[in-house]
Parts: structure tokens; C-alpha cells; sequence
């Protein structure tokens, strides 16, 4: 049975297609720019490829076809096609392009892995950072960024930094991009979470015991919910004549201790492994409350309960 390779080229404004028949016979490939740099290209079987790579300094192009694949870049700038099937591709350490394809791929970036840009995916998806740093408040080491421009753009870009080494990935379409989860550690072994997110416009996002939850423009409330979940409101909405975004814990019988003017994970009852970034008010529950805001415009709402409300350096409202 012959294998035919078909290379489309499409950069925006023009398109071109080359079939190469009877690829796996027909000798070694590789792509060529005017200034005589190269890509050489690795092809896989349709089956399941268990160790595709490459040694290339300078980069490769590696399609594992079908099959489920693993995939992992070299030195050079690769791109990464997995193809059919659910496949794990590793990035390499320069900026890599990562395609896995419509089944449930899982993305592995550990130490500097470069800016990565992964295209065309779909279905249920893993982002792994992998990486010896056990900190229990690690969602502090990401941070997102959504370029979002109706018919124009609409791309989620998250970087990890944890003081010693860092990453970055770009999912282009994001909005048609499939689900992602989003793992830290080793296989996910230290935390996995959920990424879920919102719109320019603001809107309530519920945790649900494990969730990376983001706000993006606008007046976002997050409620709190049992299980540890991570709150990010996006933009400074109070800057541009908003109210700013708002976590509550009115469902909380039991106390809870939530503390903006830091980066640790919050304590007590339903906040309990909470972790909060661009968060301007909070709304307590029916405990002892202990709510803590930071120099920014803080709204404070203690609700039933001995509560202890403490601003920063903002014009706050309790």
C-alpha cells in the first residue's frame, strides 16, 4: 500500500497544494526558503508511533499521520503534526507549531519550551506544564492573555513563570478550539484544572471543584463553590467606568478568609484553595468572615456573621 503526501500552502491571501505520491518510497523531503534554509520532514506510520523526533538543530516538520502518536520537537524551530487519533506532542525549546488534530491531544511544555502556537485543534484537549516545583499556589505561575477581535482574531495566550524558567503557548481560534484542561506537574500529578471562560461583556462563572476560571473584559462574577477553583477577572474594568469583577461566598456557612493584596491561596470554607487574581470586590457568607482588599477600589460585602472587612490604599465601600 503506497502512502501519498499532500502539502497545502495557505498564508492568508493565496493557496497552493503539491501531492507527493508514494511518499514513503520516493526518497527524503524537505521544505526550503530563498535564503537556503531547511525543514526536513519526518513522516509516521498511520499506525500508533510511540517515539517520533527529531535531532535537527535548526527544525523539522513531524506527521505522525493516524494513529496515536507521540511527538516530541527537537532544538530547532518544529512544526508538529499529530494527525488522526489522540496523540501527546511535546514542544521542543524554540517556537514551535503544534497541530494535533481533531480527536483528545494533550500539549506538553516543560521548562523553556519556547512561545509555542498550536492550530486547528478541536474535541477535549490537555495542556501539561511539567515541572519540579511543588508549590500548592501554583495557579500563581500562569497568566492569560486573549487577543479577541470579532472576524479578525480570537487567540488565548497562556505563559508559565515560576521565577526559574518559563513558556508560552498560543491557541489560535480559541473560541472553536474544542475544551481544554489545563495540568501542572508531572502527568498532572501536582493539580488539573479546567479551563473555563467568559466574554468582553461580563458574566457569572460558577466553579465546579476544580476549575481555572476567566473573566476577560467586563464585570464578571465568580461564585465560589466547595473544591479549589481560580478566579481571574481580566482587564481593570474600574479604569474603564466599571464596577470591577466580584467573587462571592454567600453560599458559605462555614467562615472564610479571602485576602486580595496577595497571591496566596485563600482559607476557610467554601474559599478554601481559592485562588483570586484581578478580583476587585468580595461578598462573604454567613460565618465570621475575614475579607482583605488590596490598594485598588474594593467593594465589600460581609453579609450574616462577625466580619472583619480591611481596605488597602482604594476609596473602598463597605
Amino acid at each position: 500500500v503506497s502512502t501519498n503526501l499532500q502539502i497545502t500552502f495557505d498564508d492568508g491571501t493565496s493557496s497552493s497544494i503539491v501531492q507527493i505520491q508514494d511518499f514513503d518510497s520516493a526518497g527524503t523531503f524537505a521544505f526550503e526558503d530563498g535564503a537556503g534554509n531547511s525543514l526536513p520532514i519526518l513522516l509516521g506510520t498511520t499506525g500508533d508511533d510511540s517515539a517520533l523526533t527529531t535531532s535537527s538543530a535548526t527544525g523539522a516538520v513531524l506527521v505522525g499521520l493516524g494513529g496515536i502518536d507521540m511527538i516530541t520537537g527537537g532544538a530547532g524551530a518544529d512544526i508538529l503534526d499529530g494527525g488522526a487519533g489522540a496523540d501527546t506532542l511535546t514542544g521542543g525549546a524554540e517556537d514551535d507549531i503544534l497541530r494535533g488534530g481533531a480527536d483528545e491531544d494533550t500539549y506538553v511544555f516543560a521548562g523553556t519550551s519556547g512561545s509555542d502556537t498550536i492550530e486547528g485543534e478541536t474535541g477535549n484537549n490537555i495542556l501539561r506544564f511539567e515541572d519540579a516545583n511543588a508549590d500548592p499556589g501554583w495557579q500563581r505561575f500562569f497568566t492569560f492573555d486573549r487577543l479577541f477581535d470579532l472576524g479578525i482574531s480570537d487567540e488565548l495566550t497562556i505563559t508559565f513563570n515560576d521565577g526559574s524558567s518559563s513558556s508560552s503557548v498560543t491557541i489560535k481560534d480559541f473560541s472553536t478550539s474544542g475544551t481544554w484542561e489545563l495540568q501542572y506537574g508531572a502527568a498532572g500529578a501536582t493539580g488539573t484544572f479546567g479551563i473555563v471562560w467568559g466574554t468582553e461583556t461580563g458574566e457569572t462563572l460558577t466553579g465546579t471543584a476544580g476549575d481555572y476560571l476567566l473573566g476577560f473584559g467586563g464585570d464578571d462574577t465568580f461564585e465560589g463553590s466547595t473544591g479549589a477553583d481560580a478566579f481571574d477577572g481580566g482587564s481593570d474594568d474600574i479604569a474603564l467606568g466599571g464596577q470591577g469583577d466580584t467573587v462571592t461566598y454567600a453560599g458559605s456557612t462555614d467562615a472564610v478568609q479571602v485576602d486580595l493584596s496577595d497571591d496566596k491561596l485563600e482559607q476557610g470554607g467554601d474559599a478554601a484553595g481559592d485562588f483570586l487574581r484581578n478580583i476587585e470586590n468580595i461578598i462573604g457568607g454567613s460565618g465570621d468572615d475575614t475579607l482583605t482588599g488590596d490598594d485598588n477600589d474594593n467593594t465589600f460585602t460581609g453579609n450574616a456573621g462577625d466580619d472583619m472587612l480591611a481596605g488597602g490604599a482604594g476609596n473602598d465601600i463597605y
